[in-house]
């Protein structure tokens, strides 16, 4: 009897080991959409608020060569075709070089 409870015991242990790995992989995960939402705004703020700013001259540009230019991946076809106010999101935005990170923001 004393070894099933052991074989219990260990089965226990390493669920609860990958419960606090995917807890941790989480919060990593929120720490960095954090931080890029910070990134977005601050940039999107300076293209709206200053004219010196080198992101004044995204204002006439689309959305995709905006978050090219800062790194990041348009996954999913674009709507540049549609006329402005009209489109709908048709993709999600990750990082590039983060195929491995989920796609999507979550709270």
């Amino acid at each position: 009897m004393a070894t099933k409870k052991t074989k219990i015991e260990i089965a226990l242990e390493r669920i609860e080991v990958e419960k606090r790995a995917r807890e941790e992989a989480k919060r990593r995960e929120k720490e960095q959409q954090d931080k890029l939402q910070m990134e977005l705004g601050r940039v999107l703020a300076d293209a709206a608020e200053k004219p010196a700013s080198e992101w004044a001259t995204y204002r006439d540009r689309t959305v995709a060569e905006l978050l090219a230019a800062l790194g990041l991946e348009v996954v999913g076809k674009t709507t540049s075709d549609a006329p402005r106010g009209e489109a709908e999101p048709v993709g999600a935005v990750r990082p590039a070089g983060d195929s491995d990170q989920p796609v999507g923001w979550s709270d």
